[in-house]
């Protein structure tokens, strides 16, 4: 039997949780004068070959 088949399609129920976790802590609302100038709302944490483990 192959587990990482089975211990992967187990753990991929998580991602989608996982994924908007994350989301929360990699994005924040940018400040007024980014947003009056450059037309900027969001900006992105800036990391890189970031990678997570969960």
């Amino acid at each position: 039997m192959n587990h990482y088949a089975t211990n992967r399609r187990w753990s991929d129920q998580f991602l989608p949780q996982i994924k908007r976790i994350v989301r929360c802590h990699l994005l924040e609302t940018a400040p007024d004068p980014l947003d009056w100038h450059q037309t900027t709302d969001l900006l992105m944490l800036d990391a890189r070959d970031m990678r997570i483990a969960a």
